[in-house]
């Protein structure tokens, strides 16, 4: 089997959820696998949420054979829900004044808008959101 299919079903086995921060697409290799690795992990039911500094569409932007792999990316990027977190605030200016985002915290901070994470999982899960508690992602 394939390399990355051994891949997405380690991650498959161990994760709903695989989140991955500051997402760049800069050349051939990191086009051709995170294509196909978003691919197998949709087909293992496994949800992957990106943050990036670029709008989806410059994914890859002037890439060598961009045409091969910027469909597939658009397609599970139209696939998704994509929530727009421009908001002219720089939150790592502000970590310091979070009461959560203290050195002693046991992971890192996630930001939103007051009330924008309720309103994204309002969208994402609609009635079958769950009651949630602080913890741990494992």
């Amino acid at each position: 089997r394939h390399i990355l299919e051994r891949v997405a079903d380690e991650v498959a086995e161990g994760l709903d959820l695989l989140c991955l921060d500051e997402l760049a697409v800069t050349n051939v290799a990191d086009a051709a696998v995170l294509t196909e690795l978003l691919q197998l992990l949709a087909v293992r039911h496994v949800a992957v949420v990106c943050t990036t500094n670029r709008p989806p569409e410059d994914l890859y932007k002037d890439g060598l054979h961009r045409e091969r792999y910027v469909p597939a990316l658009v397609s599970h990027i139209r696939d998704s829900l994509l929530v727009q977190g421009v908001t002219g605030r720089d939150y790592r200016a502000a970590m310091h004044r979070a009461e959560f985002a203290t050195a002693e915290a046991p992971g890192p901070a996630v930001f939103f808008e007051e009330g924008g994470s309720e309103e994204v999982l309002d969208q994402v899960l609609g009635a079958e959101k769950p009651q949630l508690e602080p913890g741990t992602v494992k």
